[in-house]
């Protein structure tokens, strides 16, 4: 055997071992209190919140750290619990393992339950998204988190979301929204007698993750029953918005063009369904932090229809 040849011996040798000795010593390392002491402090950073479970179990090979009965507490004391789930695995990434050093690349949650609260408004609403089935992936320690994840929510309406976040927290996400009822989000509003029905198609979120500062929507109502000031609207309508600002400080446009809905102005004024119409106006802050509506213009026909607002 010539001595190239038993230098690749000698490599595969001390890889066999050293994969060995990882496989062997691997578990009783990862149950360490020293391991779940640095898993805790890390989630604790990431989050701002403590992070529980029952225990880790090692599966596979490249391993797969499984969390048992993880729990995200909440901020406030003896509210239900931020989000919790029946397991997390997290994907470890083997060669730095060599070292002892443990790196997550992949994060896996399925049937898991994720409680937002939007604390800003008085009193505060909270949405409960339910069955979130969730991947979050990182090229390096570094780069920002890649989020790929769908859910129920508690109110009615599925979604999907797509994104990323980096270490320091800014947020860019695509929400895809499906049937997703306004009772979800009528809470945090102040624009009129009623706002009803089931809406469909896109948000983007941008900024801080606790309070994105961007929001644009693409939206289609189905069935609605929506009431801005003296104008009342029913039916199928199209909704577009864009915000800025943090919580309790945001505001925008918003457009909706209702001329597949039936529109009634005051006491005078009826439009049927397929007339032309659109109605603009602005989110404006309220004082409890939710969103009220202003500037309220109404225009029925092709342009240079009437006006009134």
């Amino acid at each position: 055997m010539n001595r190239l040849a038993r230098a690749a011996l000698g490599v595969g040798v001390l890889a066999v071992l050293a994969l060995v000795a990882v496989a062997v010593l691997l578990p009783r390392w990862i149950a360490s209190d020293g391991v779940r002491a640095r898993v805790a402090l890390a989630a604790a950073d990431a989050l701002g919140s403590e992070l529980r479970w029952e225990r880790l179990e090692l599966r596979g090979f490249p391993p797969e750290l499984v969390m048992i009965a993880p729990v995200i507490s909440a901020d406030a004391p003896g509210a239900p619990p931020f989000a919790q789930a029946p397991s997390l695995s997290l994907h470890v990434a083997p060669r730095p393992l060599l070292s002892r050093t443990l790196v997550i690349d992949r994060l896996v949650v399925e049937d898991a339950t994720l409680r937002l609260a939007a604390e800003s408004l008085e009193p505060p609403i909270v949405w409960e998204l339910r069955q979130l089935a969730a991947t979050l992936r990182s090229e390096s320690p570094d780069a920002p988190v890649q989020i790929a994840a769908t859910f129920e929510l508690a109110g009615g309406g599925h979604a999907q979301a797509r994104g990323s976040v980096t270490r320091a927290g800014e947020l860019a996400l695509d929400l895809t929204l499906e049937d997703v009822a306004l009772a979800n989000v009528a809470a945090g509003l102040d624009i009129g007698a009623r706002l009803a029905g089931a809406v469909s198609g896109t948000l983007a979120l941008a900024g801080p993750v606790r309070s994105p500062s961007r929001i644009s929507a693409q939206l289609a109502l189905a069935n609605g029953d929506v009431q801005l000031d003296e104008i009342v609207l029913r039916g199928a309508l199209g909704i577009e918005a864009d915000l800025t600002g943090g919580a309790g400080a945001r505001g925008g446009r918003f457009v909706v063009d209702a001329t597949r809905a039936e529109l009634v102005f005051g006491q005078s004024y009826r439009k049927p369904p397929g007339a032309p119409a659109t109605v603009r106006g602005r989110f404006v802050p309220r004082k409890d932090g939710r969103l009220g509506v202003d500037d309220v213009k109404l225009q029925v026909g092709g342009r240079g229809g009437r006006q009134a607002g």
